[in-house]
């Protein structure tokens, strides 16, 4: 079983990884392990240098998963296997997922987060900010609509991962 984890910046996604990974299930964080990169919307060429993650940029790029990269991954692993990330490609993961799960906090929550995180630079900038506070519901309204289950992150990352494990059931 392919598990889709996904949601806004800052819910909680890579977190849950690490504890899903430390219960000892196959975790494939996407954006995490490499197999996401910025493409530049208008060229479709891939950016190779580090890039200021700000409103200007993201806004002319996409981040995008290389689908053959997962499909490797994927063979073989033993079941379930959770994917997680939030590609622009997205509805390429959906469309081998057996499971969608949704990550939702309050923006406040998912902006603290996203501030204090010190892995990952995406939204940092306060104008990227402005980009993840204009699509977060309309995101979440889709992937809802698809017939996701929704897991609420506000709480401590134990009840997460609980939550998480009885959906399975």
């Amino acid at each position: 079983m392919k598990v889709f984890i996904t949601g806004e910046s800052g819910t909680g996604k890579t977190t849950l990884g690490k504890n899903l990974k430390q219960k000892g299930f196959s975790v494939i964080d996407i954006d995490e392990d490499g197999l996401c990169h910025w493409i530049n919307k208008e060229t479709g060429n891939r950016i190779t240098y580090k890039a200021d993650l700000n409103k200007e940029f993201v806004s002319n790029h996409m981040w995008v998963c290389d689908m053959d990269i997962l499909s490797k991954k994927i063979e073989g692993v033993v079941n379930p296997v959770f994917i997680i990330g939030m590609p622009e490609n997205i509805d390429d993961i959906l469309k081998i997922s057996d499971k969608v799960i949704l990550l939702k906090c309050e923006p406040k929550t998912f902006l603290d987060r996203i501030t204090q995180r010190k892995d990952n630079d995406f939204g940092k900038d306060k104008s990227a900010q402005e980009i993840i506070l204009n699509r977060y519901e309309s995101f979440e309204r889709r992937i809802e609509n698809l017939g996701a289950v929704i897991a609420k992150t506000d709480s401590s990352e134990e009840d997460v991962l609980n939550n998480i494990l009885k959906f399975l059931e």
